[in-house]
């Protein structure tokens, strides 16, 4: 995916950000949602209905058993006291560059700099992305992908 040179320079994003969410947000590309979703950065329907590209809904529960469904139309998300996740679904030609592009569209209300992992993954997690973790974990998470991705670790 390549960035929007403006919005990159004046946010300090790089696309090493990008591929180190969606490394986390997809399994690195072997969730259910990346493969039968095309969703590589975890993007969930919203209430104002579907993101530009969005070719369908996959239902998903994340509790062993209960069956997921790859749907052809957008839904409105579940509640939020409902196990049942509505992940948004995009053409496979097209998933990785127009499920990033949401969270570029997103990001990009976020006022600040981006000078390091911590402060992206900060970011991130404030407009919605892995709130199942907890922000010093995910950080924590973030910067281990982020190091392993760039050949820091092994």
């Amino acid at each position: 995916m390549q960035l929007d040179e403006t919005w990159g320079q004046r946010q300090g994003a790089t696309e090493d950000d990008f591929l180190t969410l969606a490394d986390i947000e997809s399994a690195g590309g072997t969730s259910n949602a990346a493969k039968l979703g095309n969703n590589y950065f975890g993007v969930h329907n919203v209430d104002s209905g579907p993101f530009p590209g969005q070719t369908g809904t996959y239902v998903t529960s994340g509790i062993d058993g209960v069956q997921e469904t790859l749907l052809d139309h957008w839904i409105p998300p579940f509640s939020s006291s409902s196990p049942k996740q509505a992940v948004a679904a995009f053409p496979a030609a097209d998933g990785f560059y127009l499920s990033g592009s949401v969270v570029v569209q997103s990001l990009s209300k976020v006022s600040g700099q981006f000078t390091n992992a911590q402060d992206f993954s900060a970011a991130v997690h404030s407009e919605g992305w892995a709130q199942g973790y907890t922000l010093n974990v995910y950080t924590r998470t973030f910067q281990r992908h982020f190091q392993i991705m760039q050949g820091i670790e092994h």
